[in-house]
This record gives C-alpha cells, structure tokens and sequence, in this order.
C-alpha cells in the first residue's frame, strides 16, 4: 500500500485515505500497545495516555497518509470472542 501511495502521490492523484479521521482500537499488548502509568504530575489524555510499538507506527502512518486519529482500548480486553452457536466476534479493521 505504501508503495501505491508514493506512486499516486507521484502521478498528482489524491491518496485513499487523505484528511480522514480513524479510529484505532487495541488491546494492551506489551510491547505494541501499552498504557502509560500515572505519575506525580503526570496526567496523560487522549493518543498521549498511549505508549509502544504500535502507537509510535500509527504517528508514523498518520503523518503519511495525512490522517487523524484517536487510539483507544478494546473494552473487552479481548481479541475477540466466540457465540454459543459458533459465530466469531473480533476486532475490525476498516
């Protein structure tokens, strides 16, 4: 994908994803995706309370393909989870 960006980009031809906002949804995961600890005078908010592999590509990402975006945890704490009758929910990318 980062190559057909450099090709479009290239050619004067408008990028996918340009001037959209995602949002990036994750479990805690060390060393990819881990919550910053509080601190004496230390309040962290919103993509700052973030910290790790994942997060510090996405910034990297962001800034490419002139994007927004929020980070936020998975409520669930889960990769996903399976029904009684064996329909599997999991994360989404979109």
């Amino acid at each position: 994908m980062l190559e057909e960006n450099l090709d479009r980009e290239r050619e004067g031809l408008p990028l996918p994803f340009k001037k959209r906002h995602l949002v990036v949804v994750s479990i805690k995961d060390d060393p990819f995706f881990m919550v910053k600890a509080p601190g004496p005078g230390k309040n962290f908010t919103g993509n700052d309370r973030f910290e790790g592999y994942c997060v510090d590509l996405m910034a990297r990402l962001s800034e490419y393909l002139n994007v927004t975006y929020e980070l936020r945890l998975v409520k669930d704490e889960k990769f996903g989870t399976k029904s009684n009758n064996y329909t599997f929910f999991k994360i989404i990318i979109s």
